[in-house]
């Protein structure tokens, strides 16, 4: 099995490192348009690594000749472009970006080529979609269903409380995007960050909750009278982003410093990248809750949830985040592969619970220490 994977990020290496140390051990290739960050990942691992433009399909789509499924670990700018080209030739496919766009607009050409692309296959969304879709098969009426997720430093340190597993922009990205939720049946948009409360996980603490847009694909295929996906912070947190949001730090339109036309997002996100990165050696926790409930055929009350709370050691190779969202996309690649799914078209990753893979990827999970408790 050879794989491509297109970023060499975090989460593109921890999809190189499961590929590579996971039996059956595959060949990867990474493709990275930063030569650096290609010499290093391959100091680490076992892997090929290709310099590339990964802004110009032409060559991704020659990368990928030879490639028996390809990985997307992209920013969301890159990801949609690669998705349609991957459509378009038949190719399989897994992404784990945080698209602004919808890609099953691809479905068709997807269907039409014989491509098998599952996008959205990281923690949230990807593993939280899934369990919402094996907690639905089994109920006629879906009342509920909440996920709450965050990616959070072990040791949280002021003013902020927080680290970036991945790029500022991405996470600012999460901040401003308007977040669509489900009420009484029906579709809702509200600001980002909005209706802020607490919840308490055990061995981490209470934890501040805020609506973000991570319902996406959910908010059309499974039906439920309400329906939300919040984001979690350590306390103080929230009151810091909302300031440099009412202050337009996060805004797109260009402002004028002495000769310079800056758009103050990207300047923000460079100020504010340096004070969340992981400092060599500092490690994080990933949380994620996932709550439904709804009534079975006979209109008995059913409520399935799940929670993982997952820690990384000082000796772990991969963040807790890195591996969150790159293992499940790993796993997936190799069911694209050995032909456990092998439906064309551009599916979103709840399909995998409702067509009864949520047990299966679980498992697969738990082997890699990732457990997934029921609640």
């Amino acid at each position: 099995m050879h794989v491509l994977v297109l970023g060499g990020g975090v989460v593109g290496e921890a999809v190189a490192w499961d590929l590579t140390h996971t039996s059956p051990v595959a060949r990867v290739t990474v493709a990275d348009a930063d030569q650096a960050r290609l010499e290093a990942l391959r100091g680490r691992l076992d892997v090929d690594v290709r310099l590339a433009d990964l802004s110009d399909v032409a060559q991704v789509a020659r990368l990928a000749v030879n490639a028996d499924v390809t990985v997307g670990a992209l920013p969301s700018t890159l990801a949609l472009a690669v998705i349609e080209a991957r459509a378009a030739v038949g190719g399989r496919h897994v992404d784990v970006s945080f698209l602004a766009e919808d890609p099953r607009r691809y479905d068709a050409a997807a269907r039409a080529s014989g491509a098998v692309i599952q996008f959205d296959c990281g923690i949230a969304p990807g593993v939280s979609h899934v369990l919402v879709g094996e907690a639905v098969i089994a109920m006629a009426r879906t009342a509920t269903v909440r996920i709450d997720v965050g990616g959070l430093p072990q040791h949280p340190v002021a003013p902020f409380f927080y680290k970036a597993p991945f790029a500022a922009v991405d996470v600012i990205e999460e901040y401003t995007r308007p977040a669509r939720l489900v009420r009484a049946g029906q579709p809702v948009t509200l600001p980002a960050l909005s209706e802020p409360d607490t919840i308490v996980v055990d061995g981490v603490g209470p934890l501040e909750s805020f609506n973000t847009d991570g319902l996406r694909s959910l908010m059309d295929t499974v039906r439920a009278d309400h329906m939300v996906e919040r984001t979690l912070r350590y306390p103080g947190h929230l009151a810091m982003i909302q300031a440099l949001s009412d202050a337009g730090c996060f805004a797109t339109t260009p402002v004028r410093v002495g000769e310079l036309w800056i758009e103050p997002r990207r300047m923000t996100a460079a100020v504010l990248f340096p004070q969340w990165a992981y400092a060599p050696g500092e490690r994080d926790l990933t949380v994620l809750r996932v709550e439904t409930s709804g009534v079975d055929d006979s209109g008995g009350a059913v409520r399935r949830g799940w929670e993982l709370v997952d820690r990384v050691g000082a000796d772990s190779p991969l963040s807790s985040m890195a591996r969150t969202t790159g293992l499940p996309a790993a796993i997936v690649a190799r069911w694209l592969v050995d032909g456990t799914i092998t439906t064309p078209g551009v599916h979103p990753p709840e399909r995998l619970g409702l067509t009864g893979f949520g047990p299966a990827l679980r498992d697969a999970l738990r082997q890699r220490g990732i457990a997934i408790e029921p609640t």
